[in-house]
């Protein structure tokens, strides 16, 4: 599934509408918020200790050749060749989806609701956390067992919007350092 899925907009028009209609000064609604938020994201930590499980039993030494692209800065996107194997490309996108997606977009948010008591973030959570888990080419082949090809064929395909706008922008060359 790709990141537009319809389940994942069906869902968060329906959460947006339900959020219209709770009363979170009620502490029942709050101890459910709350309990609802905990056990999305503790059955997320199974599902990725399980995922990180599999790759580890997997460990494919097929080597991967590919081209990593990076953002120098904000206007300037650098690649360079990488070769490394599948467990370890694996490896780190696993790393990529467990700590840098979800882990440190928890961990903010837990805080801004902390600071300012912001509730229906929290309930957005538990709508887009699963559906990004879901959506990872890591869960698609080792969760659901789908063959590595087509989409999920290695290198995925990156999906961040401020990479692909920093490609498409041209430098003027008055602009560019000389050398």
């Amino acid at each position: 599934m790709s990141s537009g899925s319809p389940f994942k907009s069906i869902g968060l028009l329906a959460l947006f509408l339900l959020t219209k209609q709770l009363d979170f000064t009620n502490a029942n609604v709050m101890r459910a918020v709350y309990t609802i938020f905990c056990a999305v994201h503790i059955a997320i930590c199974v599902v990725l200790f399980e995922m990180h499980r599999r790759i580890l039993k997997k460990h494919d030494k097929s080597t991967l050749s590919y081209h990593k692209k990076y953002q120098q800065n904000f206007m300037n996107v650098k690649s360079a060749a990488v070769t490394t194997t599948v467990f370890e490309y694996d490896q780190e996108k696993f790393v990529e989806l467990a700590v840098k997606r979800l882990a440190v977009g928890v961990a903010i948010l837990g805080l801004v609701h902390y600071k300012w008591g912001v509730i229906p973030p929290l309930l957005y959570q538990c709508i887009h956390n699963p559906m990004t888990v879901y959506d990872s080419p890591l869960f698609q082949i080792y969760m659901l067992g789908e063959k590595a090809i087509g989409e999920l064929k290695r290198p995925f395909t990156e999906n961040n919007p401020i990479m692909k706008f920093a490609e498409g922008v041209e430098v003027p060359a008055s602009s560019k350092k000389k050398e």
